[in-house]
């Protein structure tokens, strides 16, 4: 079976019901996505601290074998729900993953004549070796234990300026091709494997959670989407760039949220646990008026070492953005935070950045999903503000992102081949 048709298979009668989890450090998100005749329907979404709760991660950083499963085996008797999965989708925080999008092109030595696979194969080759070597030489010192390509998309086929769906049998002078790989390393791919295995899943499906936001809100646009995403890990921060239409990559920087936890536990002189409640009551405005200020002052110097973090990832996409977005969604954990949305939107930063206009930041956890109505038929009394949008974009590209079918998927099978078929 090929790439496209593994990732992203059409819906035929009853589809069963799976599994999605978005995986990060110290948190998971759970959410029961059941499916019927292509319509699509999350029964219950549920965020679970189960590593911080338990005390129990594994090399990777995220819940330990046997704790996961316990806490969902809880989630599914309190919701009188089976178990057992057809598929799972597995998304990945930014800081478990490594990522690289090739972008080049390739002036053909006989434009009159046509393209064939051959061809075609050779410059996807490339593309692959290039993005593994850019890989390999960024995660030479954090990623000791091996390399596993878990996702690959072939973003976006130019053919002299002109976007086609499959260039094999028309002439021209130059292919631009753009390749985005997913790697991860062995114990990350292990828990994978694990996961499938525990759950009875027959299908395995993987993506980051930063580009699955930004599949979803490309494909249910009706016109060509642009935006900037920041997601806010436990340890990292995400900057994905979606630009008319075109994903242009994602950078990721090792400042979470773990800083702001880490100021007010050192300042206040509180325990781990005390701290984290502190934040979310922050982050939800359940505090009194001082408390709240003193927090917010506490915070400000970390804010604004977050937002000189955003403001290095947009540095590297210059060459692949002349106009940036202005409109940020801003998504992950606690991303209620008023402090992240106004170093956004400082009118005193990002002065060297052209953007397109006036910037504005959307919180994804606190805001309707545009995509939400259209595609998912989600329970509203629970499918609310922390309902996890990033397990909705994982329903989202699963169930209906289009994808390309034939004789370019059979090459791009070929190229590159998943670490878990």
């Amino acid at each position: 079976m090929n790439i496209w048709k593994r990732l992203f298979p059409r819906r035929r009668g009853k589809a069963g019901s799976g599994l999605v989890f978005a995986l990060e450090p110290d948190a998971v998100s759970v959410a029961f996505l059941s499916a019927l005749g292509g319509d699509a329907r999350i029964t219950h979404v549920e965020r679970l601290f189960a590593a911080q709760a338990q005390g129990a991660r594994n090399d990777s950083g995220i819940v330990a074998e046997g704790e996961l499963e316990r806490l969902v085996s809880a989630l599914c008797q309190k919701r009188g729900m089976s178990m057992d999965a057809s598929y799972v989708i597995a998304g990945l925080d930014g800081s478990l993953v490594q990522s690289s999008m090739f972008r080049a092109v390739f002036e053909r030595e006989h434009p009159k004549e046509k393209i064939g696979e051959a061809e075609l194969r050779s410059m996807l080759e490339k593309a692959e070796r290039s993005l593994r070597s850019d890989i390999e030489s960024r995660v030479s010192r954090t990623m000791e234990r091996g390399l596993h390509l878990i996702d690959s998309t072939l973003e976006e086929v130019l053919l002299d300026g002109y976007a086609v769906p499959n260039p094999i049998g028309l002439v021209g002078k130059e292919i631009e091709i753009a390749l985005f790989n997913t790697y991860t390393d062995t114990t990350m791919m292990e828990f994978l494997r694990h996961l499938q295995k525990a759950f009875g899943a027959s299908k395995l499906f993987t993506a980051t959670t930063p580009y699955a936001l930004c599949r979803a809100y490309m494909r249910s646009a009706t016109s060509p989407f642009s935006g900037i995403f920041v997601g806010v890990g436990e340890a990292a921060t995400s900057v994905s760039i979606v630009a008319q239409g075109r994903f242009l990559g994602t950078k990721t920087f090792s400042i979470g949220r773990g800083i702001f936890v880490r100021s007010i536990a050192e300042h206040l002189r509180l325990g781990g646990t005390q701290a984290e409640d502190l934040m979310r009551q922050y982050a939800d405005g359940t505090i009194s008026k001082h408390v709240e200020r003193r927090i917010s002052n506490l915070l400000l110097r970390a804010s604004s070492v977050w937002g000189s973090g955003v403001e290095l990832a947009l540095d590297e996409f210059r060459g692949a953005c002349e106009l940036f977005p202005s409109a940020f969604y801003l998504h992950g954990v606690d991303t209620g935070l008023k402090d992240l949305a106004a170093v956004l939107e400082d009118a005193k930063r990002f002065g060297g950045y052209p953007f397109l206009e006036k910037r504005s930041v959307c919180l994804l956890d606190s805001a309707p999903l545009t995509f939400a109505s259209e595609i998912l038929s989600a329970d509203t009394a629970e499918v609310s503000r922390g309902s996890c949008p990033e397990v909705m974009a994982l329903a989202y590209i699963f169930l209906k992102d289009k994808q390309p079918s034939g004789e370019l998927t059979k090459i791009v099978q070929q190229v590159s081949k998943l670490a878990y078929t």
